[in-house]
């Protein structure tokens, strides 16, 4: 496992400050998991933000003895698009979720 499940380390913020209706997320566990014990819950309220973004940063990670990306992502059926942005030092992959 590449990721433990411990929600520290995630920053969240707003873009687009007064274009928008959405807030800064907050960023929460759940013991309501798919996979593992401890899921990262996002809970978005209404402000003044266009989107809203979170991340974090691991350092010196050797990936290539892994296959794939594991992510569950439920969304409510509206429609959005949500963007997932890996970063590496030799570039970025970009997956775009429509839910």
């Amino acid at each position: 496992m590449l990721l433990d499940e411990n929600i520290s380390g995630w920053e969240s913020k707003g873009i687009g400050k007064g274009y928008g209706r959405i807030s800064i997320p907050r960023l929460l566990s759940s013991y309501n998991a798919i996979s593992g014990n401890i899921s990262l819950r996002v809970k978005v309220g209404k402000e003044s933000y266009y989107q809203w973004q979170i991340e974090r940063s691991l350092n010196k990670i050797n990936a290539s003895e892994y296959d794939y990306l594991s992510l569950y992502w439920y969304g409510k059926n509206e429609g959005k698009e949500y963007v997932v942005r890996i970063l590496t030092t030799s570039g970025s992959i970009l997956i775009r979720l429509y839910l």
